[in-house]
């Protein structure tokens, strides 16, 4: 993965609240790595980008790439 995304990151992407992120998390709907003690979870982007194209939610790509030149 060249590129990960946190969980608000990867939640103003596809435009939900960052509990929500979790939620489809915890369901196992969204992959993730999780690092460290606290078990931070960091997205694939193209993982993020499959799930909101299967349902139907919006991916914004101008957001990503802001947040990947950051």
């Amino acid at each position: 993965m060249a590129h990960t995304l946190s969980a608000p990151q990867a939640a103003e992407v596809v435009g939900v609240d960052r509990v929500t992120i979790f939620r489809w998390v915890d369901d196992g709907l969204l992959p993730v790595e999780r690092y460290g003690l606290r078990r931070i979870i960091m997205i694939d982007p193209d993982d993020l980008r499959k799930f909101a194209r299967a349902h139907n939610y919006p991916f914004d790509e101008r957001i990503l790439d802001k947040i990947i030149q950051q």
